[in-house]
């Protein structure tokens, strides 16, 4: 290059070529194929200072997993002077236009005076032209291959994505509630402090002339107690509890209604409340189960096991949990009958009822000692089988 070849002349000198004769050298169409390299981005491009005058749009790509509600993409609009985020999960990309109509004419109120955006089919059609007609806006686009026009927008898709993961990741929830994510993330980062702002105000504060409320501000997946409405305890009696456990997953205040979104796991659903108690720890830590994609399970036990005194087993026979009984030696205890020894392990227990333990065994008379014991067999004898059999 022209620093190279000056460097060299300086050293030593050339017949025929001399130092002014350096700037006369063009650059060759080799020099151009082999090293030409993107230019910068242009620093001297004023900045709107005007919040909503100049918007910023960009759409994510697919992502792997879809959310709870079957959203793949994410809608982003950007105010350029505030840095005020609007997003939104979507299922396809025909639903860009009507988040875009929906930003700029309900919430924005048509002062929009550019929109930006690449040149992705979802910004270029016919539906989103005649929105920018009404309103009296101009769509800029950017270069094909020049994401860096589009900058702004790029920028807080970034910023978004790596909040969320770390609020996933944080919270044990899995993945599919990406949707819900985006939603808590884009709410804190309108009410935080911008490092980009005059006086590190909050997009929300600039764009809107509204002091954030800290006070609301909740981590994804923190635990929280719900109270139940009137008509549900009049439902469940005055007994019953008064709050539920839940999960805060996210913000209801689009709208101005100031709740937040709470997801019930033994439910499986997610209502909107404001009359929520936080406890300021993850939910994951409360007893939760998180292997459920889409929420979590109870775990209902099983009853146990009742065994059947009507099979007549042996007194070592073995239960379906596969434990030993213990038996009682009737030799052992004061007060027993000789027949007691006699009977089935499992049947009866000491102290209890001569009619009770003939019904249990089978026989015929109740408290008949003679019935009761196998034929064949003395009083004597069974007890020694008792006391063998018993593991005691």
């Amino acid at each position: 290059d022209k620093t190279k070849l000056r460097a060299v002349l300086a050293n030593k000198k050339i017949d025929g070529l001399t130092p002014s004769d350096v700037e006369l050298l063009q650059k060759c169409r080799a020099c151009i194929a082999g090293k030409y390299k993107f230019s910068s981005k242009d620093k001297s491009c004023n900045r709107s200072c005007v919040p909503g005058e100049v918007m910023c749009a960009d759409t994510t790509g697919k992502q792997r997993m879809r959310s709870v509600h079957g959203a793949f993409y994410a809608s982003v609009l950007v105010d350029e002077a505030s840095n005020r985020v609007f997003a939104k999960a979507i299922r396809e990309l025909t639903k860009v236009v009507p988040h875009l109509s929906y930003v700029l004419r309900r919430k924005l109120k048509g002062i929009t005076k550019i929109l930006r955006s690449d040149r992705g089919s979802e910004y270029l059609n016919k539906e989103l032209d005649a929105l920018l007609e009404q309103i009296g806006a101009s769509h800029q686009t950017a270069a094909t291959g020049r994401h860096e026009q589009n900058g702004r927008a790029e920028g807080i898709i970034r910023i978004l994505w790596d909040m969320m993961r770390t609020s996933i990741a944080a919270s044990g929830l899995t993945i599919f509630y990406w949707d819900y994510a985006l939603n808590h993330t884009v709410h804190h980062y309108n009410e935080l402090p911008c490092t980009s702002n005059p006086d590190m105000l909050s997009p929300n504060q600039l764009m809107f002339n509204r002091k954030p409320d800290y006070s609301r501000l909740h981590a994804f997946g923190e635990a929280c107690e719900v109270s139940f409405t009137p008509a549900q305890r009049i439902k469940h009696g005055k007994l019953c509890k008064r709050t539920m456990p839940d999960i805060m997953i996210g913000y209801d205040d689009d709208d101005g209604s100031k709740c937040w979104l709470i997801l019930v796991p033994t439910l499986k659903k997610v209502v909107s409340s404001d009359d929520v108690v936080f406890l300021g720890y993850p939910a994951k830590v409360n007893g939760y189960d998180n292997s459920d994609v889409r929420g979590f399970d109870v775990n209902i036990p099983s009853p146990p096991a009742v065994s059947d005194a009507s099979t007549g087993s042996s007194p070592s026979s073995t239960p379906d949990n596969g434990t030993t009984q213990p038996t009682t030696d009737s030799a052992s205890t004061p007060g027993t009958s000789n027949s007691r020894a006699s009977q089935p392990s499992g049947s009866c227990k000491s102290g209890t009822s001569k009619s009770r333990t003939a019904q249990a065994s089978g026989s015929s008379k109740p408290g008949s000692s003679k019935s009761s014991a196998p034929s064949g067999s003395s009083p004597s004898r069974a007890s020694s089988k008792a006391r063998a059999a018993s593991p005691f």
